[in-house]
């Protein structure tokens, strides 16, 4: 045992033993004195281990309380301020209305989150968040909210079969073989293995879907379904993608790029969402920084071409679409939003048809009319 967590039990057992109890801190009141001071040991050492906390055990939550406060602490945080108040939302919504709790503030970045301690006889003897929370005084400059996300399999509740553990630790394997620290470098054939070898697995745990609850097999149903996409993307366009390349280089004017940027939108379309967002080139090699914690690194003509085709075609596309959309900024935003409008406002060739028709009837729109979209 630790000199602090020993010094901590001492205190702990005084308070047993205390002739004057008011003016000695509860075991509560250092319970959230240790929160405000992101003392996890304390904490280890306050919280009960029989009683579980937010629906986990307190091993689990401390984990996840641990993971709070090393966010906070890179952003500058040395400690939270503990603001008093209560769930504040409407009794009809919620059995937590009323319930006491603290705002915790962290004092470089403002960046907060609120817990409600329910107490029994003095002592704490649950901890959750709380989405409607309301504190008793005025905070100026509060910046974002944090909560603790528990997965699905991480509660008390959840039933731990042997089916179940076979498929954990198949994922948890299968992920650790290509997210490693640091990352490993891939080529086109690597990744199509990987994918083929655990085809089975990904489908006996089943597709990854983001409005599922998280599990400790998601981290792998979320990296298969991405690179499962990459090799089908690969597989399906390479060719059109490397001829694309080669064309693109050539061009001097620009009804070249137009008729190129209408021929490629198909493929253009088809790119992986992943592959548009969470990728870039480091050090030479294509850089997908999955999830924005496990980096992979990819290297090979596969990987390339798709890569030099998408930066391509990307702002050459933005910059012809805010020449020629049909729409301005108001008009945008509502076809945008009209869950009845079929056609695709990022397609090039719909503008231009769109101006061909209107032409025809003798309506002429000027370019550059949208400002702010593209």
């Amino acid at each position: 045992m630790t000199p602090e967590k020993q010094k901590l039990l001492e205190q702990l057992a005084a308070l047993d033993n205390q002739g004057d109890a008011a003016q000695e801190p509860t075991k509560a009141e250092h319970i959230i004195k240790a929160f405000t001071e992101m003392n996890i040991a304390a904490l280890e050492v306050l919280l009960d281990d029989a009683k579980t906390y937010q629906d986990a055990t307190k091993e689990v939550f401390l984990e996840k309380l641990e993971e709070l406060y090393l966010a906070h602490k890179k952003i500058g945080d040395d400690y939270y301020i503990a603001y008093q108040g209560k769930c504040g939302a409407e009794i009809s919504h919620c059995d937590n209305c009323g319930k006491t709790g603290y705002r915790f503030v962290g004092n470089h970045s403002h960046n907060y989150f609120d817990f409600i301690f329910e107490l029994v006889d003095e002592n704490i003897s649950n901890i959750y968040d709380c989405s409607r929370f309301a504190t008793t005084e005025t905070i100026e400059y509060l910046e974002c909210k944090a909560s603790l996300e528990f997965d699905e399999d991480e509660l008390t509740s959840f039933v731990k079969t042997p089916e179940y553990l076979y498929k954990v630790n198949a994922a948890e394997k299968a992920f650790a073989e290509i997210c490693t620290n640091p990352p490993q470098l891939l080529d086109f054939e690597q990744l199509c293995y990987w994918v083929d070898k655990y085809a089975v697995l990904s489908e006996r745990i089943g597709e990854y879907d983001f409005f599922e609850p998280t599990m400790k097999w998601t981290p792998f149903t979320h990296l298969y379904y991405n690179l499962k996409r990459r090799k089908d993307y690969f597989n399906t366009n390479l060719k059109l993608i490397q001829l694309a390349n080669v064309q693109y280089k050539t061009f001097q004017t620009e009804q070249h790029y137009i008729d190129w940027i209408v021929k490629y939108y198909p493929i253009f379309d088809q790119t992986p969402y992943d592959f548009k967002y969470s990728t870039n080139i480091d050090k030479g090699f294509v850089n997908f920084n999955f999830d924005n914690k496990s980096i992979i690194l990819f290297h090979g003509q596969e990987c390339m071409e798709a890569y030099h085709f998408y930066n391509n075609y990307s702002p050459k596309n933005e910059e012809l679409l805010k020449k020629y959309c049909v729409y301005n900024d108001n008009e945008y935003r509502e076809k945008y939003n009209d869950d009845s409008f079929e056609d695709d406002l990022s397609n090039l060739n719909y503008h231009l048809k769109q101006r061909e028709a209107l032409a025809k009837i003798g309506i002429e729109i000027p370019f550059y009319i949208i400002k702010n979209r593209f």
